[in-house]
């Protein structure tokens, strides 16, 4: 069945002009693609804190999410909208986003602050060594 699905995504994609189906992408090649990236789309049902979600930050991507909202990250970050399972609300968060250049902007903007809080290594170690006894 994932077969047929893939195909039928292959064979749709293959008619819209403004979209490229990549079937594989190296790891080392990915980060290019968020950063060439004005919104980043996550369909899954249940993740921890997506490593796109962290891509999409490093690139200045706003993130639109069907489903993930890790530890209400979209309430701490205007990074762009968590449509909690309802894919009409995600295409119109979409749809929204890309008619109004201000609120892309500003999820942009967000979506980078996203990850400069919750990612930032020397924070992380710090708060990680600070629960060590010492030596």
């Amino acid at each position: 069945q994932d077969e047929l699905l893939w195909q039928s995504v292959r064979k749709r994609s293959a008619t819209m002009p403004n979209l490229d189906f990549l079937e594989a992408v190296p790891y080392r090649e990915i980060q290019r693609h968020f950063n060439d990236a004005n919104i980043f789309v996550n369909t899954s049902e249940h993740e921890g804190v997506p490593n796109t979600f962290i891509h999409s930050g490093l690139g200045r991507a706003a993130i639109l999410s069907l489903a993930v909202d890790p530890d209400g990250m979209f309430r701490g970050f205007r990074a762009g909208l968590c449509a909690h399972g309802d894919f009409e609300a995600l295409a119109r968060g979409a749809a929204g986003m890309l008619a109004d250049r201000q609120r892309l902007m500003a999820a942009q903007d967000e979506s980078a602050r996203f990850v400069r809080v919750w990612h930032d290594n020397e924070k992380n170690i710090e708060a990680f060594l600070e629960g060590l006894p010492p030596r």
